[in-house]
């Protein structure tokens, strides 16, 4: 499996690395972003501070970041159990609208974010919960007649 790992740097500034996994249909990456990783002292991708990885749907939505803190549990063993934090989307299979975004699907901390949508493809109300019983409207958003928003 071919990988690029190009790295970007301005004189002593932390390096970012992103990886690139070409042709891997069963994660179904085709040349997508798998990882992104941040490493103070410039090292390599398996040696990094923290990293988002990247995983997508059939369409290419994302549908899933796991942030790691990798750097957090070197710095302070006892909180191994935080390493990793997750983030799953839903989305519309019509079009393509974000229904839902889950932090910490399964997990005692998790949180929702619900989206609703008009016959436009325009967001309208936004929901959370941490629960999914109990919904709480955080946003409404208007637009005018001939379409931006109010």
């Amino acid at each position: 499996m071919p990988k690029a790992r190009p790295g970007f740097s301005a004189g002593h500034a932390p390096i970012i690395f992103i990886l690139y996994i070409y042709l891997t249909t069963s994660n179904r990456l085709r040349t997508r972003v798998a990882s992104i990783t941040y490493s103070e002292d410039g090292s390599d991708e398996n040696n990094y501070d923290h990293a988002s990885h990247y995983t997508y749907d059939v369409h290419g939505n994302v549908n899933t970041i796991v942030q790691d803190y990798q750097k957090m549990i070197r710095d302070h063993s006892s909180l191994a159990a935080q390493r990793y934090k997750r983030i799953a989307y839903s989305y519309d299979i019509v079009s393509g609208n974000v229904k839902q975004v889950t932090y910490q699907p399964g997990k005692a901390n998790r949180y929702l974010h619900r989206y609703e949508y008009d016959g436009n493809n325009r967001i309208t109300n936004v929901y959370t919960s941490k629960d999914t019983v109990l919904w709480d409207k955080e946003a409404k958003y208007f637009y005018y007649n001939h379409g931006p928003m109010a």
